[in-house]
């Protein structure tokens, strides 16, 4: 992730409610990706991963895991993780990682859902410069859990509120030029499953 440039996604779910981001805002979900941010390794290739818990837990879809476990790379250190959830319905996966005590866990917000109007971060891999780019979420045809963004982000891309905090997962595209994403409320719902397997 750090030998990559970075895209920085300013995304509104809905008519923008309010101003956008501060400067600060935009520097705290930098900040917090730097620390947190990792890749995932899976049979079928690489995509962006978040580390969300203390004891080396990582937050990313199930595009790029394996069925047991999967390699987590962190500043260019390759680490086995095992699979502790891997959904296929809400296409969430969580990795343990063994080797995690320089890994940092972002700060999170569990929202059951994101409001209309709420502005939300987005930084991802990108082959391109550091842009600002200001962009609008419709809530269009989507699964009741999840919500429409007009940009094609790829999964397991974070999103961020003001403060800094994860608070949603892309999980998939949909089509041309837009992604869904879930809430952390949905991981939330499907832990106690996976813990009791």
């Amino acid at each position: 992730m750090n030998a990559l440039p970075l895209l920085l996604a300013l995304l509104t779910n809905g008519a923008a409610g309010g101003p956008p981001p501060t400067r600060a805002a935009l520097q705290r979900v930098l900040a917090a990706v730097e620390r947190s941010a990792v890749e995932v390794e899976g049979p079928r290739g690489r995509g962006p991963g978040i580390t969300v818990g203390a004891g080396g837990e990582v937050l990313t879809t199930v595009d790029h895991v394996g069925p047991l476990g999967a390699v987590v790379w962190h500043r260019g250190e390759r680490r086995e993780a095992r699979v502790v959830l891997a959904d296929p319905d809400t296409r969430l996966a969580l990795l343990k990682v063994e080797d995690s005590a320089d890994l940092a866990a972002v700060p999170v917000q569990v929202l059951e859902a994101v409001v209309p109007g709420t502005w939300l971060l987005s930084v991802t891999s990108w082959r391109a410069q550091r842009y600002p780019v200001k962009l609008q979420s419709r809530s269009t045809s989507a699964p009741a859990r999840h919500f429409s963004l007009s940009r094609a982000l790829p999964p397991a891309s974070p999103l961020f509120d003001s403060q800094g905090r994860l608070v949603a997962l892309v999980v998939r595209r949909a089509g041309r030029g837009r992604a869904l994403a879930l809430p952390l409320s949905e991981l939330t719902r499907q832990l106690p499953r996976a813990e009791a397997q």
